[in-house]
């Protein structure tokens, strides 16, 4: 295994600039605008601002009739609008929502803490963030318990989503059998003809669980295929076919066809494209292409999971090299974000 770092910082305390408010009424797909923890020359590990941060979104909206809820347009010609109130479908929530598809984890977290912690949920959707982030924070077997949760407390296809998404996290820490039994009841809670993008995370979980299991060929088979199908990506899972098709086929003995097949991938908004073909090319033999990846990749802030990966072609590197000094001074920066994180055995360098 790479026990690696690169050159990345763990940052405490302080709301950095992503902290800001997002008003309710904002909850749509408009892309927004991140301002990341400002890192001490490479990767930094974004903090959560400390309670009381200014992150919490507007309040509540008021009805005709004064009680809280989304504002009721008048009727044509200026009759009085209808005094019936619709419910504010809990804003921290879907603040916590909004933020992490916006590429903002740490306003996700902390309003996902505080819809958590007021019991304002009914709908999972915090829960669900908890869980996107626990995965993105190196923590694959909380995360999967989170998802356990999440599907115990809804029902139909959201139930099986969520089971199959503790199946995906579980099965990439190598909880073979943990994750066997999160598909096992996403399968029983299936209709004969589920949702197409349902079925397609199913697959996905499967096979996973092939590659865990060894059958590494088959997996990367249907994990490429699964790349290609006509779905929109699912943005709470832990990682996108395509990349995992990727790392099966590194996982398998051919890092150099594997840099191939990422080659054309598109690379998705964040540095974890990039620390992948980084990893590849130490895989290969490349090191001066992933000394010249881990360079472009560093000024970008990352989370943990992301953090542990330019950790591993770091001290693969520094390993490499021959110099002994080089690589004590690699693991020791190293060891802080690697301590209490999960393995993840198709990222082993061996």
């Amino acid at each position: 295994m790479t026990r690696a770092t690169s050159n990345f910082t763990i940052q405490d305390g302080g709301a950095p600039a992503a902290s800001r408010s997002v008003p309710p009424e904002a909850y749509d797909e408009r892309p927004g605008t991140h301002h990341p923890t400002p890192g001490i020359g490479g990767f930094a590990t974004r903090a959560r601002p400390p309670r009381g941060a200014d992150a919490r979104p507007a309040g509540p909206m008021r009805s005709a009739g004064g009680r809280a809820g989304r504002r009721v347009p008048h009727a044509p010609g200026g009759s009085e609008p209808d005094s019936r109130s619709v419910a504010e479908p809990e804003p921290d929530a879907l603040l916590a929502e909004h933020a992490w598809r916006s590429g903002d984890p740490i306003t996700a977290v902390d309003a996902a803490d505080r819809a958590l912690s007021a019991g304002a949920d009914r709908h999972r959707r915090a829960a669900g963030v908890a869980a996107a982030i626990a995965a993105a924070d190196g923590g694959l077997r909380d995360a999967a318990a989170r998802w356990r949760a999440v599907a115990a407390g809804c029902e139909g296809a959201t139930a099986v989503q969520a089971s199959g998404r503790a199946a995906l996290t579980a099965g990439l820490a190598g909880d073979v059998v943990g994750a066997g039994r999160d598909l096992a009841e996403a399968r029983r809670m299936t209709a004969d003809h589920p949702p197409r993008g349902v079925a397609v995370l199913l697959d996905g979980g499967d096979a996973v669980l092939d590659a865990m299991r060894g059958n590494l060929v088959h997996a990367r088979r249907r994990l490429a295929g699964l790349a290609a199908a006509t779905v929109p990506p699912d943005w709470l899972t832990v990682e996108r076919w395509a990349e995992l098709a990727v790392m099966v086929t590194a996982a398998a003995g051919e890092p150099s066809t594997a840099r191939a097949m990422l080659g054309g991938v598109p690379a998705p908004p964040g540095a974890r494209h990039g620390l992948l073909a980084a990893w590849l090319d130490l895989r290969a033999g490349r090191l001066d292409d992933a000394r010249q990846g881990l360079a472009a990749a560093a000024p970008n802030p990352v989370l943990r999971r992301d953090a542990m990966l330019a950790a591993a072609v770091a001290v693969g590197l520094a390993r490499r090299s021959g110099n002994d000094h080089a690589l004590a001074a690699a693991w020791h920066r190293a060891a802080p974000v690697i301590n209490g994180a999960d393995v993840e055995p198709l990222l082993l360098d061996v």
